[in-house]
């Protein structure tokens, strides 16, 4: 009597938890076949290097397949023909992350022998051409770029009275001693953020009173912006000039336009009309 309900206990036990042991199974299965690929894995040879642009993220060209694959076949480096298990990856990485254009770069391979490298380029927000006449790009983390010989990147320009050098870094940088860049930099970022205010912004100027100017692709005045403060609140005033304001004078009616007061827009006729 007592085996009979042993058994009966077993079975109803294997029956409630059916599902349970698949999942365990299945679970075992992928670590025993997962175990042999790994082993199998290390034992593979390397036998190209393939390198990938998140292209879909940025169209700019400041670095090519043909840059990084020249640093992967240096003799000293040459991945090809060696054990993926002897490959320093995290190195690898840390070689292409060392290219001032690239963002992030991740390093892995295929079950086939390929060595994947995975890049992500930095993006530029605007170039800056500073008083000493020494000119990089800021990215969109606000970090600075060195310019390139064989790409120039379709950003929007900030020159004038900017004392900011390359060699700070980044516009948060401690020892930063122009804290306009942090105006120009939250301005350009408004201005790439929207189709119509991208299309229609030239450049970006400081003039010698420190006051940020806008130069429109359309028209012959300057707009003072002044600084980076209540963004919407200015450009939304400007849209509005745009629309309705310049439909009596006319695009280049006006020399000036002045946004930095909260309430009003201060417009100064051009001498031609």
């Amino acid at each position: 009597m007592k085996s009979r309900k042993t058994g009966k206990g077993l079975k109803s036990w294997l029956s409630a938890n059916r599902n349970l042991l698949m999942t365990l199974m299945v679970c075992t299965g992928f670590l025993i076949l997962a175990g042999f690929i790994n082993a199998d894995r290390k034992e593979t040879t390397c036998i190209t290097v393939e390198v990938m642009f998140d292209h879909n993220q940025s169209v700019h060209k400041f670095i090519s397949e043909s840059d990084i694959l020249e640093l992967m076949y240096s003799p000293e480096r040459n991945p090809t023909g060696k054990k993926l298990s002897d490959i320093n990856m995290t190195m690898l990485e840390s070689m292409v992350r060392s290219n001032p254009y690239v963002e992030t770069a991740e390093v892995f391979s295929t079950i086939d022998g390929k060595l994947i490298i995975d890049i992500q380029q930095r993006t530029p927000l605007f170039r800056v051409l500073n008083i000493s006449g020494e000119q990089f790009y800021v990215d969109t983390h606000g970090d600075y770029m060195p310019t390139s010989e064989a790409y120039t990147a379709d950003v929007i320009i900030a020159n004038g009275n900017i004392s900011e050098s390359f060699s700070d870094s980044s516009i948060f940088n401690k020892k930063s001693s122009d804290k306009q860049i942090i105006h120009l930099f939250k301005i350009a970022g408004y201005l790439a953020g929207s189709d119509f205010w991208n299309a229609q912004s030239e450049q970006l100027f400081v003039n010698t009173e420190g006051d940020i100017e806008l130069v429109p692709r359309i028209g012959n005045h300057r707009i003072i912006i002044g600084d980076s403060d209540n963004l919407e609140n200015k450009f939304n005033k400007l849209f509005n000039l745009y629309q309705f304001g310049f439909l009596e004078r006319g695009w280049n009616g006006y020399s000036e336009v002045n946004l930095k007061f909260s309430n009003q827009v201060v417009c100064t006729r051009s001498g031609n009309n």
